[in-house]
């Protein structure tokens, strides 16, 4: 009995991974558009018969058995063959034809076929016949019911479901007459597979040469569904040889059920109340049967009855309000009866809502599917009481994922800069063609008021819309997903779109000339109609920009140098990054030329240095002063001077440099290092590949390089004296740089919006620190303040430190085949979260971030440390602060790559989206007072006490033994600057605040499951009175011999004086007491202020 369990395990779930590796390669484009007339179900077919006898043939060698016995009944084995070769044919047809689930439900009707052939080698009479052929109703009832809920039926596909459906269970019976042959299955297996594929591969190779067709679209499914459909038919066969074909058929049945829900989830597929029922009463009949046929026992037949049971609820859940399960909800409902979206920055205007609102009365059973582009839009829906709405902001890097819109997104930044305020409705246009790509069903655009749909069963597009604007063409539709003319339609779309030369939308005249072939093509083949809908259209201002959004332009600076320098306007394109649309272009040197240009919204992270600046800029322009660098130009300078209360209006100012910092110091403006924006670039290419660029090095330092390497490596300059003037061009030159450095294997410069981008894109980087750094500020004996705060970030070859010999030692030395990863990705993680915080505190920012994929950030530290956890625990007498966060963010600092676990009933993930959006990692964990139950009696009596006084001082006390004694890690107060690493010791480490015994441990870490923390709580009990009103209750004790102190000052900010530890084993001073501290104003900096706001990584945030 275990080991029939054991082989229908095996069964069901290499079937069910073999079913979808098997869909998804037969879905699978290449470069190729989807074509019906591939025979990829051949080739797999033959593929999965020839793993089939290898595996089952190298298994029967190491047992030295033959393939085939001594004596075989010829005639089953011939028709067990070719049943055997049709079945798996015809199901991978169907699979290419249908969804996965529609074939699963045909062939769930598999043991009717069954019955029959038994039937006609049988006598059947009486009840037994009536029953029987009641309950095949039922089946079949369910399976029609199930498929004639499809949008779109292929009938090419339900007929090779069908035609599997006999095959197999002629095979089954001819197998089992043959049964007796066999030394074992697997020699069977072995037998019918060869032969299957002997037969069928001269059919695969004539395919092959008349088609000239790739076999091989997808080996990362291609291979393992082989493998998997040798795996489950081997289980299989091994099951028929243990049960009768009936009980065997049964299985299966039970078997296809899991299969059918589980693809329903995994590829997107619509999913009806009619599903539901249809599946229910499948699942009634095959019960019937199943009761009737099999002889189980009185458990089993109630085990049975649960899992119906678990059936019922789930298709009740999917079918009727699929808003309970959030994650489930999103996944089913993809592909919802009515879908469409909102893209828009500004605020959905109540006429749309309105007009959204009611698509849930198209139909009785209509979800309606809305994708939101900004978080207006995501309240506006969730505050609708129906259950009938899934609400999901967009997330257009998923969305576009695997189609060829994907790297038509990538380009955002750049081409926003070339679509204007048309670029949300390009946008919106690029969206539906994805959403019916991957889920189907019915799209209707918020600018198209209906009143009813009548017509599901085949693709359609709204005939009167043909002759609109192109974005409009798919405003009404309905299509199955991955249908060619999706792919058409985005291939024109990519290859037409903007260029510098071409600002205007993608041809209408082709997209029309396309959609006229498919009038043709439907006339031929049905594939897809064009009906008369009535509908209204809203008014069109309702769809326009709202706000303004602006970007730099060097028109005038250009005017006044001999070349252009492509790095001002690459530190454009992180910016754009944050930006809905671009409908602005502002000149740097000539910003107040936009003062009657509406209110604009703008990042102004710039080199500010030319004397022609206009400060300060017009009341009109919202800028974001973040990474800026001032020259040193006293005309500059003097122009900044006098516009101080201008800054502070805007401060803090975000500074890319130390000098730039400090000057605003200087000035009493609240400023930070900001970093450099182009650290904040992403342009994600997988292909990497192995060119070297070497991009402006100062020649003697060119000398310097290897010899191979300057022969093989692609030389590069950032400086554009052809066509400099005009604006598109040097946008389009400096969008091409990035694309190249993106795919690079190692950049050598010395430009810093070079080596800076790069770096973001986690290209390694060597970078020349020289007095003749382009666009640099230093001297012969002082480095340029601009590239200094960045040297620790690069492969630096420092000329102010190194000698051209020992540079050329460097260089020599140098991993060329494979450059290790840039140093101090600590840094640029804190850039990037001090960037963000700053960025996210404007909503269309924010939002516009979230909606390009731009956050979270998903890179890694390419040299991670080791794993540490460390422990904060909010109780409800607790405030959660800005100390608290500041504590946070200094374990951040010096630990990177640790987890932090804050243990809080009252606290959310999303308190900390700030820093989980840049890739620290950090959660929030629930804690239970039951999870003393299993240290003692002596805690569990604390327990009650506890939870009775409510002393809430004693409950985080006693929580820290109990963390540490499940996870392990280091526990810190939430009041406390760590200044310092330390490292967890083996047999566990208090830190103390001052030398008497009254104070509790500040710092607390140990390995889990210590006898350090059983003693610990054993001290803790015996000195525990609820009556003590000291937040700190003496519970260790320094003769504790298992523990070790560890020795440390403490500055203690609430009075400007430092404590010491208990015993004397160190002087190194590694935290910071922040008791009634608030943050302090700038004119009374100290000690204190300064490691305030020394380890952050929310640097912005000035204390």
């Amino acid at each position: 009995m275990i080991a029939l369990i054991f082989l229908v395990g095996i069964w069901w779930m290499s079937n069910v991974l073999a079913t979808l590796t098997s869909k998804e390669y037969l879905r699978s484009v290449g470069n190729d558009e989807i074509d019906e007339t591939h025979f990829k179900w051949v080739y797999l077919s033959s593929a999965q018969f020839f793993i089939g006898w290898l595996s089952s043939s190298l298994i029967l060698m190491t047992r030295k058995t033959p393939i085939f016995p001594e004596n075989v009944k010829h005639r089953y084995f011939i028709v067990a063959i070719i049943a055997n070769i049709v079945g798996n044919t015809a199901t991978n047809r169907s699979f290419q034809a249908t969804s996965v689930s529609v074939t699963q439900m045909i062939k769930g009707c598999e043991p009717i076929f069954t019955f029959f052939f038994i039937l006609l080698t049988s006598r059947i009479e009486g009840p037994s016949l009536i029953t029987s052929l009641f309950n095949i109703f039922l089946i079949c009832a369910g399976t029609v019911l199930f498929v004639a809920s499809e949008f779109s039926i292929s009938l090419v596909g339900v007929v090779a479901a069908i035609i599997s459906n006999i095959a197999f269970p002629l095979r089954n019976v001819a197998l089992k007459k043959l049964e007796e042959s066999w030394i074992n299955p697997m020699q069977q297996y072995a037998a019918l597979s060869m032969c299957s594929f002997l037969v069928s591969m001269p059919f695969s190779v004539i395919l092959i040469v008349n088609n000239q067709s790739i076999v091989v679209h997808n080996v990362n499914y291609y291979l393992p569904s082989s493998i998997l459909h040798f795996a489950y038919n081997l289980a299989s066969v091994s099951v028929l040889s243990i049960l009768t074909p009936l009980n065997h058929a049964l299985l299966n049945m039970a078997k296809r059920i899991f299969v059918i829900l589980f693809s329903i989830v995994y590829f997107n597929n619509y999913f009806t109340f009619n599903h539901a029922l249809g599946i229910l009463i499948f699942s009634l009949g095959i019960f019937r049967y199943t009761f009737k046929k099999c002889n189980y026992s009185l458990r089993n037949i109630m085990m049975f009855f649960l899992l119906l049971i678990g059936l019922i609820q789930f298709t009740k859940y999917v079918g009727k309000s699929p808003s309970l399960n959030k994650k489930v909800a999103t996944k089913l409902s993809t592909n919802s009866f009515v879908q469409t979206a909102w893209v828009y920055d500004h605020d959905v205007p109540q006429e749309v809502l309105d007009n959204i609102l009611s698509f849930r009365n198209l139909s009785s059973f209509a979800y309606v599917h809305v994708y939101c582009g900004n978080s207006h839009c995501i309240d506006s829906f969730q505050k609708q009481s129906s259950k009938m709405f899934i609400v999901e902001f967009l997330n257009l890097k998923f969305l576009f994922e695997n189609t060829p819109l994907e790297d038509w997104i990538r380009k955002h930044p750049y081409y926003k800069i070339l679509a204007g305020s048309n670029y949300e409705d390009h946008l919106s246009y690029a969206v539906t063609l994805a959403i019916l790509w991957h889920s189907g069903g019915m799209y209707v655009s918020p600018r198209y008021h209906l009143t009813e749909i009548n017509q599901f069963n085949v693709s359609w597009i709204a005939k009167d819309l043909l002759s609109s604007t192109y974005d409009e063409i798919l405003g009404i539709s309905f299509l199955v997903p991955r249908h060619p003319i999706i792919l058409k339609l985005m291939d024109l779309f990519v290859s037409e779109y903007l260029n510098e030369k071409h600002l205007q939308f993608p041809s209408q005249q082709k997209a029309q000339n396309l959609l006229k072939s498919m009038e043709k093509e439907h006339q031929e083949n049905k594939s897809i109609d064009f009906i008369n809908i009535k509908f209204s259209k809203l008014r069109s201002e309702l769809l326009k920009p709202v706000n303004h959004f602006g970007c730099l332009s060097f028109d005038s600076r250009v005017k006044s140098v001999a070349n252009a320098n492509l790095g001002d306007e690459i530190q454009v394109f992180p910016g754009n990054q944050f930006l809905p649309f671009i409908d602005r272009i502002i000149d740097r040197e000539e910003i107040n030329a936009m003062k009657n240009q509406g209110n604009i919204s703008a990042f102004f992270n710039a080199w500010w240095g030319d004397k022609r600046l206009q400060w300060p800029p017009a009341n009109n322009i919202n800028p974001l002063w973040i990474s800026m660098h001032i020259t040193h130009d006293r005309n500059v300078r003097q122009k900044t001077k006098k516009i101080t209360s201008y800054f502070r209006k805007f401060s803090p100012i975000g500074a890319r440099d130390q000098s730039t910092k400090n000057y605003f110091d200087y000035l009493n403006i609240p400023s930070y290092f900001s970093g450099c924006m182009t650290l904040f670039l992403f342009y994600p290419l997988s292909a990497r590949t192995d060119v070297i660029y070497i991009v402006d090095v100062p020649k003697n330092m060119f000398e310097l390089i290897p010899k191979h390497i300057k022969q093989s490596a692609v030389i590069i300059h950032h400086n554009l004296a052809k066509d400099k003037f005009n604006k598109y061009t040097r946008y389009s030159e400096a969008f091409q740089l990035i694309e190249k450095y993106s795919q690079a294997k190692l950049i050598i410069t010395s430009r810093l919006h070079c080596a800076l981008p790069a770096l973001s894109m986690s290209i390694p980087v060597i970078f020349f620190q020289t007095p003749g750094m382009p666009g640099g500020d230093g001297t012969k004996k002082t480095p340029s303040s601009r590239a200094s705060s960045y040297t620790s970030m690069f492969h630096t070859m420092d000329t102010y430190k190194y000698t051209n010999i020992q540079i050329k030692t460097k260089l020599e030395a140098f991993n060329w085949t494979n450059p290790p990863p840039n140093p101090n990705f600590r840094k640029l993680k804190q850039i990037r979260a001090t960037l963000w915080n700053e960025i996210r505190k404007n909503i269309h920012y924010k939002d516009a971030a979230y909606k390009f994929g731009v956050i979270p950030v998903t890179q890694t530290n390419p040299n991670p440390a080791e794993k540490i956890i460390f422990h904060f625990i909010h109780t409800k007498d607790q405030i959660w602060n800005w100390r608290s966060i500041r504590s946070l963010e200094s374990i951040f600092h010096h630990y990177p790559d640790v987890s932090i676990i804050v243990h809080s009933n009252y606290l959310k993930d999303y308190n900390f989206t700030v820093f989980t959006d840049i890739g620290y990692d950090v959660e929030v964990v629930t804690y239970d007072l039951d999870l003393l139950k299993h240290l003692s009696d002596a805690l569990h009596i604390f327990k009650n006490t506890l939870e009775n006084s409510k002393a809430y001082f004693h409950l985080k006390d006693i929580l820290k033994l109990v963390i540490l004694d499940k996870y392990g890690g280091i526990y810190i107060e939430s009041n406390i600057i760590l200044l310092g690493k330390f490292s967890i010791q083996s047999n566990g480490v208090i830190a103390w605040v001052n030398s008497d015994e009254t104070i509790s441990a500040v710092i607390l870490s140990s390995y889990k499951n210590r006898d350090f923390i059983k003693a610990c709580l054993n001290q803790y009990l015996e000195n525990f009175d609820i009556a003590l009103t000291s937040k700190s209750v003496m519970f260790y004790r320094r003769s504790l011999a298992n523990s070790e102190e560890l020795s440390v000052r403490f500055l203690d900010c609430s009075s400007n004086f430092t404590g010491t530890s208990t015993s004397i084993v160190s002087n190194s001073t590694i935290g910071m007491i922040l008791q009634n501290v608030h943050p302090i104003p700038m004119n009374q900096r100290n000690i204190c202020s300064y490691f305030l706001n020394e380890f952050c990584i929310l640097c912005s945030e000035i204390y």
